[in-house]
C-alpha cells in the first residue's frame, strides 16, 4: 500500500525537515543552470511563510516530504518554492500543492497565482502551463522579480495564473 499523504499548513515543528527537501529536490536541476544547488531558502523566509499561513506541507506518516512557499504581493499570491523530496516523486504531490496555493488566491478573492521558473525543464514551465499559467502580460512586480533572477540564472520564465 503506497504512503497516505497528507497535505496541511506547515507548523513550527516541520520547519527543521524543509531545507533538507528543497536540497534534495534541487539535486534534479541540470547543475549548469542552477548557481549554488546547495542554497535553500532562508530560515527567515520559511518562518515569514508560517507566520502569514502561506507555507504548506505534504507529509507521509507525519514527516514532511514536500512544501510550499508563497507571498502575497500586490493582489497576487507569489509562489516562491515547489519542492518534494525525489523519493515522493512523480506521485501528484506536487501538483497538489501548487492546486492548494491556487485555492488560497483564489478564496481570498486575489488577482491570481504569479512564479517564475524554468522554461525548459519539464516539471517546471511546461508543467505550470498545464495548470493554466501563462507568460502572458506578467504584472510589473513579477517582471522585476524575473529580471533579477536572470542575472544569476538562464532558462527563466515568468508564469501568471490569473482568475483564480
Amino acid at each position: 500500500m503506497p504512503d497516505q499523504i497528507s497535505y496541511t499548513q506547515a507548523s513550527d515543528a516541520d520547519l527543521a525537515h524543509l531545507p533538507a527537501i528543497e536540497a534534495a529536490a534541487a539535486q534534479r536541476f541540470p547543475r549548469h543552470l542552477v548557481p549554488d544547488p546547495d542554497a535553500t531558502l532562508s530560515t527567515e523566509a520559511f518562518r515569514e511563510a508560517l507566520e502569514a499561513g502561506l507555507l504548506l506541507v505534504a507529509s507521509s506518516a507525519k514527516t514532511p516530504v514536500g512544501f510550499s512557499v508563497s507571498r502575497r504581493i500586490e493582489g497576487y499570491l507569489h509562489l516562491e518554492e515547489v519542492s518534494v523530496h525525489p523519493s515522493y516523486g512523480r506521485r501528484g504531490i506536487g501538483r497538489r500543492l501548487v492546486e492548494m496555493v491556487i485555492e488560497t488566491a483564489r478564496g481570498e478573492q486575489l488577482d491570481g497565482v504569479t512564479l517564475t521558473t524554468f522554461a525548459s525543464i519539464p516539471w517546471n514551465a511546461p508543467f505550470y502551463r498545464g495548470l493554466g499559467f501563462s507568460a502572458d502580460n506578467p504584472p510589473q512586480f513579477l517582471q522585476k522579480i524575473l529580471e533579477t533572477e536572470r542575472l544569476s540564472m538562464d532558462d527563466r520564465v515568468a508564469l501568471v495564473l490569473r482568475g483564480c
